[in-house]
């Protein structure tokens, strides 16, 4: 009888002694469960903010097409054969600048005194068909449009740089200038001599 008392006592002892330890593995963490995180610089955890909707992410702003086939009004061609149509279509002159770009002094000063401003810019837009034809020292044309340009060059027997030439719609000239102090303001009314002229021609 003592013997199976001491057995009896000794179940119950085992029996409160393992029941903490259940309870501790089955109990959730106070506060409700939470699974792990994943750490700050995994990969995986961060796909990356999405843009907002409708606005898809930049990657740089894109260079000018130069392969466009027309120019915007007011901006420089560069195809002779397509000026002389834009020109007839818009019933303009074309202003021809025969430019030496990356070597020419005066041909930069024009550009920055006169072609670069606003005032010019608004002149051209309503008035006249701009092309460049240039002739570079630092950089190399496409084969077909330093021929294009050579053969101006020697058609209007042009010796210096910068000229600028007035054509009408049928390839005639009607009129020169170049560089001329005073800005754009100076620049665009011995322009429109030539124009009003140009035109009624």
């Amino acid at each position: 009888m003592r013997k199976s008392t001491v057995s009896l006592a000794a179940l119950v002892v085992a029996a409160l002694l393992s029941a903490p330890a259940l309870a501790m593995q089955q109990a959730p963490p106070a506060g409700g469960a939470e699974p792990a995180r994943p750490a700050k610089d995994d990969p995986a955890a961060k796909p990356g903010a999405p843009g907002k909707a409708g606005e898809p992410g930049k990657a740089g702003e894109p260079g000018k097409d130069a392969s466009a086939p027309a120019a915007a009004e007011g901006a420089w061609m560069t195809d002779y054969e397509a000026a002389l149509k834009r020109a007839k279509k818009e019933k303009k002159l074309i202003l021809a600048d025969f430019t030496g770009s990356d070597w020419c002094v005066w041909c930069q000063r024009l550009d920055k005194e006169v072609f670069s401003t606003p005032e010019f810019q608004k002149w051209a837009e309503k008035n006249v068909v701009l092309l460049q034809l240039d002739f570079p020292r630092q950089k190399e044309l496409p084969k077909e449009l330093k021929e294009q340009n050579e053969k101006l060059k020697k058609d209007n027997h042009i010796t210096g740089y910068p000229t600028i030439l007035f054509f009408n719609a049928k390839g005639e000239k009607v009129g020169q200038s170049g560089y001329l102090e005073g800005g754009p303001e100076k620049w665009t009314k011995e322009a429109d001599k030539i124009v009003k002229k140009g035109k009624g021609k």
